[in-house]
C-alpha cells in the first residue's frame, strides 16, 4: 500500500459514520480537496487535511499509524484549526484554498521523498 492509498485508508477509517451538514458522507470533502492537488504528497496532506479537526485521531495517530512522515504530520497540523482560533495559525491571513495549498505545495517542493515516507 502506498502513502495515499494508507492516508485514505486512515481517513475513512477516521470518518467512519459521519456525515456533514448537507447529509453527505464526511470524507467525500476531503477527497474533493485531494483531487483538486497535482502530487502525490500534496494529494496525502489534501485528504488528511480535516482529520486531525473534525475526528479524534491526531497527528501522532496519522504519523503512526499510516507510517506517514513528520512532513506529512507537519503539513496537516499546519492545517488545522484549534477550538480556540478561528483559523489555522499557519495559514491565518490566506485568501482561500488555493493560496493555503500553494504554500504547502512551496514546502513540499523543497522536502527530498525520503522526509515523506511515501
Amino acid at each position: 500500500m502506498n502513502g495515499l492509498e494508507r492516508a485514505i485508508d486512515l481517513t475513512v477509517d477516521a470518518y467512519a459514520g459521519q456525515t456533514d451538514k448537507a447529509d453527505e458522507t464526511h470524507i467525500r470533502h476531503s477527497l474533493r480537496v485531494m483531487e483538486e492537488m497535482d502530487s502525490e504528497k500534496e494529494r496525502v496532506v489534501a485528504v488528511l487535511h480535516d482529520v486531525v479537526e473534525d475526528t479524534s485521531y491526531t497527528l501522532e495517530d496519522i504519523e503512526r499509524e499510516r507510517e506517514v512522515g513528520s512532513r506529512i504530520r507537519d503539513s496537516v497540523d499546519a492545517l488545522a484549526k484549534r477550538e480556540s482560533e478561528s483559523y489555522p495559525t499557519g495559514v491565518r491571513g490566506a485568501r482561500g484554498v488555493g493560496i493555503i495549498f500553494g504554500q504547502l505545495s512551496e514546502a513540499i517542493v523543497g522536502s527530498s521523498s525520503t522526509d515523506w515516507n511515501l
